[in-house]
């Protein structure tokens, strides 16, 4: 009989551990996991990722949120993607000890209850984009009292289009690049945000939050 003792911590790609107590993903290890991570469990009509997910929301965003939304999704580089009916408080929580820590490391303040409807708003979108174009059959059934976001339907056919499975699956593809490009970018605009705000009590960090907690 194989007996095998499991560690407390989870390797990612780039064979950082990250546990509920520690550790940050990197952002390679970001570039690559979620552009492997599908949504939906698997069940979409087309391979459709969590980086793809993001890519959409992106737009739905105000500049000096962008690498916030970037990040949103991002703790699941550890635990996967879980769709919302089943997704646990506990796994809820170890997300968002992980979120702190990325925002932390990447010198990001903690999103006010403001900021957070902002991301979940653009969070939403991302998913009725899905919803009329590559969610699971009778997913829009579902949401069918929901108002439809055009925008996001275009943006998710168009990322589909530009985005391959086989790209995807590159560690070195060009939607991993994409993701990095994207980063920098955002990260330039939120410093950039922050010298004009020149409020730092504005701005509390990560671990301002985590010590509040």
């Amino acid at each position: 009989m194989l007996n095998l003792s499991s560690p407390s911590y989870v390797r990612l790609a780039t064979g950082t551990k990250v546990s509920a107590l520690e550790g940050v993903p990197t952002l390679e290890d970001m570039k690559i996991q979620l552009a492997r991570e599908n949504r939906y469990a698997g069940g979409s009509v087309e391979p459709w990722p969590v980086m793809l997910h993001t890519f959409v929301g992106m737009h739905f965003v105000p500049d000096y949120l962008r690498t916030h939304f970037l990040f949103h999704d991002a703790p699941e580089v550890v635990g996967g993607d879980c769709p919302r009916p089943v997704k646990t408080w506990e796994l809820s929580e170890l997300e968002e000890k992980i979120y702190l820590r990325i925002l932390d490391a990447h010198g990001l303040h903690y999103p006010n209850e403001y900021e957070k409807r902002v991301i979940k708003h653009a969070d939403n979108c991302a998913l009725m984009g899905e919803i009329h174009t590559i969610a699971p059959p009778g997913l829009e059934e579902d949401y069918a009292d929901i108002e439809r976001v055009p925008a996001a339907e275009r943006l998710v056919c168009w990322y589909l289009k530009e985005f391959p499975p086989a790209d995807l699956a590159d560690r070195n593809g060009r939607a991993g690049q994409h993701f990095m490009k994207l980063y920098h970018e955002a990260i330039g605009r939120y410093r950039y945000f922050q010298t004009c705000l020149n409020t730092p009590q504005y701005l509390p960090t990560a671990t301002t939050k985590k010590s509040e907690a």
